[in-house]
């Protein structure tokens, strides 16, 4: 049997919760028609998780008994933040679901010399990303920020302990060791590909460009890998 989860920045404690969010009281009544008594898990977007069963239906609310509280160990131990070059239509979209699906940290919208779209509904986007996390059974949502320019993207990733570019060139065969590293940035261009000038540039700060091999995939495909790579493999 299904047991449904919901994320949102709730304060989780053993005993009576009620959480006071329309749209998640209506998710549960009206769309699962989930009955008092079944179990659920709810998590606070950070980590932590609590198995519930539901105790009543209040008005536009419902409450929560809660049996435990513990934290999630379905994480991944290496933290990728996610520079992705703004698409164009829903390929946006679609990318940061299937990156937050792979185990992404935090993702950072980037307008690139090459991007046509330079918009981005953040709040869409969060609500995307919080649903694939849901789905995904993880408790934690993947930041976002908003969108920024090249420079400023590349004045975040200096934080992190190392900056990879998956790069279309097949001959891009950097070879990366990530067992010893937690925080990780990895960079995926529009469907244009990084401009020489973003490219030289990555070599100038001695980013490493990787290949996914030879095939030619989708930005949001490639996004979705790349992450999975990053977020738990020990070598690229």
């Amino acid at each position: 049997m299904k047991i449904h989860r919901f994320v949102g920045p709730w304060q989780l404690a053993v005993g009576r919760m009620r959480i006071d969010d329309p749209n998640v009281a209506r998710q549960m009544r009206v769309v699962l028609r989930l009955e008092v008594g079944e179990h659920v898990v709810v998590a606070d977007g950070f980590g932590m998780e609590a198995q519930c069963t539901i105790a009543g239906y209040q008005a536009d609310a419902v409450v929560l008994e809660c049996s435990s509280v513990q934290a999630t160990t379905r994480e991944p131990a290496r933290k990728v933040t996610l520079f992705l070059s703004i698409l164009k239509a829903d390929h946006f979209e679609s990318a940061c679901r299937q990156a937050t699906e792979a185990g992404v940290y935090e993702i950072v919208p980037v307008v690139a010399s090459r991007t046509v779209k330079h918009g981005v509904r953040i709040d869409r986007v969060e609500k995307i990303v919080r649903e694939a996390a849901e789905v995904a059974g993880r408790a934690v949502v993947p930041r976002v920020h908003e969108a920024m320019s090249f420079d400023d993207a590349l004045s975040l990733a200096h934080t992190l302990d190392v900056n990879i570019c998956f790069d279309t060139d097949p001959k891009a065969r950097a070879a990366v060791a990530l067992k010893t590293v937690t925080r990780v940035g990895v960079w995926i261009g529009p469907e244009g590909g990084w401009h020489t000038s973003e490219l030289e540039t990555f070599d100038r700060l001695g980013i490493a460009r990787c290949t996914l091999g030879e095939l030619v995939l989708r930005a949001d495909t490639a996004t979705a890998v790349s992450v999975f790579i990053l977020a738990h493999k020990a070598v690229v």
